[in-house]
């Protein structure tokens, strides 16, 4: 119905011969309608969908659309029928295409990164893309093998391949076929792999023999292995009960700043510090002790206390020698206080003064 106002409402439109007018289908114009008329378009939408070409042809590029004469009703009845058969209205292009939108005429395409090469290409070449469009070119590109060696574990066949040859697995690289269940590959002494049992896999020891230096074998249930002192293999290198030759000076002891600790019977009776530049030196029960002043030695007995450099305790019980080169050689509870101070023995005896004496 809005096609139908339009074309009634064309009617009553007079345009007068201008410079300018009113395109209908290229390339002819109305000359009786101006292009600045607001009914041109519609007008010409009219003309490109052959609802109207006008009333007369003038000549090949001119036409009077005609808009003072009346319109019959069959005319009428005709440009209807026209406009009911118009469906598209637009078509859009959409991914790959060029051309759109498009309402009246027009030409859609494909893109150019859709298009293949428009040029007939040689025989057996291929579309290839060079950044931007589609071009021909050789299939699989220009390269062509024309020698092929046998590298580690293969064997080609001829040596090198040059038109047409075998390539295998070496001797070596290849494992048997058809083992039995739980097998394993195991060479042959030639390059080749067998099936044979897995003889490393679930076996049992059944003989221990003890070698030289060592007591014990031959084994075949239980037993034990131990060191045999007496072993003349066993000589140099190591401590023997009894004594033996080093050849040298007999070292034992640690190479960083812990103690050294000699224990009999369960119990400790030495320790040797070698943290100082003078070593300390504490014999008796585990409840004697020095301090870090280096020089310090307690020969024996408990709870001894020596402190100052190379302060000394003989012995006895509860002594303490607690200052450089005191001394205290025995008895209890005796003290040694000062400089060169010595305490020959007795109990709960003093020197207190430098180089005091208590005979």
């Amino acid at each position: 119905m809005r096609k139908l106002l339009v074309a009634v409402g064309l009617l009553v439109v007079i345009g007068s011969a201008q410079a300018q007018f009113c395109p209908g289908v290229s390339p002819w114009v109305f000359d009786d309608v101006l292009a600045s008329d607001s009914f041109c378009p519609d007008i010409t939408w009219m003309a490109l969908n052959n609802i109207t070409l006008g009333c007369k042809t003038i000549d090949p590029l001119n036409r009077d659309y005609c808009p003072n004469d009346s319109v019959t009703r069959k005319q009428m009845a005709a440009f209807m029928y026209r406009l009911g058969t118009i469906r598209v209205q637009e078509v859009d292009t959409g991914l790959g295409l060029t051309g759109g939108p498009i309402t009246l005429t027009g030409t859609i395409g494909l893109t150019a990164t859709q298009l293949l090469p428009t040029t007939a290409c040689a025989s057996g070449q291929v579309p290839k893309w060079n950044g931007s469009t589609w071009t021909c070119a050789t299939a699989g590109g220009t390269g062509t093998v024309t020698s092929v060696t046998g590298g580690t574990g293969l064997v080609a066949s001829p040596s090198p391949i040059t038109t047409s040859g075998t390539l295998n697995l070496a001797l070596s690289y290849q494992l048997p076929q058809g083992c039995s269940n739980g097998q394993v590959a195991k060479s042959n002494g030639s390059g080749g792999w067998l099936c044979a049992a897995d003889a490393n896999s679930g076996g049992t020891v059944t003989s221990v023999t003890a070698g030289a230096g060592l007591n014990g074998g031959t084994i075949t249930t239980s037993g034990t292995v131990s060191i045999n002192p007496a072993s003349a293999t066993l000589t140099g290198t190591f401590f023997k009960q009894g004594g033996n030759a080093f050849g040298t000076t007999a070292i034992i002891g640690t190479t960083d700043n812990h103690l050294l600790e000699l224990y009999a019977n369960g119990q400790q009776v030495l320790r040797l510090d070698g943290s100082t530049s003078d070593p300390n030196v504490i014999a008796g029960a585990s409840s004697n002790s020095v301090d870090a002043a280096g020089g310090e030695t307690i020969a024996g007995g408990s709870r001894n206390i020596a402190n100052g450099g190379i302060a000394t305790v003989g012995g006895g019980d509860s002594n303490h020698a607690t200052f450089n080169a005191a001394t205290v050689a025995g008895g209890a509870s005796n003290h040694a206080t000062f400089l060169g101070a010595t305490v020959a023995g007795g109990t709960s005896n003093t020197a207190s003064g430098e180089v005091a004496a208590v005979g």
